[in-house]
């Protein structure tokens, strides 16, 4: 008797893929949640206790960034923009690392040019559908430096389509101008732009957490 693959829990696509993956001896692309995770100390150090907010700015930009990481609202997008060392990607990992450790949500974080790699990776591999796999499985997505998506227009596509499928996810970017003056396509920025977009200060001394980042470890 003929089943389709989606009575047993599969998309038939999907199936598929995997078949002629294996066929071809090609692995599989890692889970987005788990490649991302952080690595280095300093990473690990990038939480909100450590984001040493003293402005106006900087204290709605954690408040913000903590709101969509524990209680998010029905429709959760943040857009921070600021030059490098601003503290976007403190407050980016942040929420991954509370989204992680806090709850029982899948998270990734990652800088744009990670984003074009892991969809150019899995497109020449043939896994496209493990890819929108592996993007699906996520609760919350955080992209840093998006205007480094610009080196690649159908990953800025699959991106945007993303958005727009899972309305549900909690979804935060970073990037050193407004969604607008973006190099990036309109589709995508008037995704970036549909939530709470907040400009971050330049650049200041963040003598606290460069003190946690020296204190050595017992």
């Amino acid at each position: 008797m003929y089943l389709p693959a989606r009575v047993i829990g599969l998309p038939f696509a999907q199936t598929v893929s995997d078949t002629l993956r294996r066929l071809r001896g090609v692995p599989a692309p890692p889970s987005l949640s788990e490649v991302t995770r952080p690595r280095t100390r300093r990473e690990r150090l990038m939480t909100f206790a450590t984001f040493d907010a003293a402005s106006d700015d900087e204290r709605l930009a954690r408040a913000a960034a903590l709101k969509i990481a524990e209680t998010p609202p029905a429709f959760a997008r943040l857009y921070l923009g600021g030059p490098a060392g601003s503290g976007k990607t403190h407050l980016l990992r942040a929420i991954a690392e509370r989204v992680w450790h806090c709850s029982a949500r899948r998270a990734a974080y990652l800088p744009g040019r990670e984003w074009v790699r892991f969809f150019r990776r899995s497109r020449r591999n043939g896994a496209a559908e493990v890819f929108s796999a592996s993007c699906g499985e996520l609760d919350a997505l955080m992209i840093d430096d998006v205007e480094e998506l610009a080196q690649s227009r159908p990953s800025q596509w699959a991106l945007a389509g993303f958005l727009d499928r899972r309305q549900d996810l909690v979804a935060a970017f970073g990037g050193k101008c407004p969604p607008f003056h973006l190099p990036l396509e309109s589709r995508l920025t008037d995704r970036l732009a549909s939530g709470l977009v907040l400009s971050l200060p330049s650049p200041r001394s963040r003598l606290p957490f460069l003190a946690l980042l020296k204190r050595p470890t017992i």
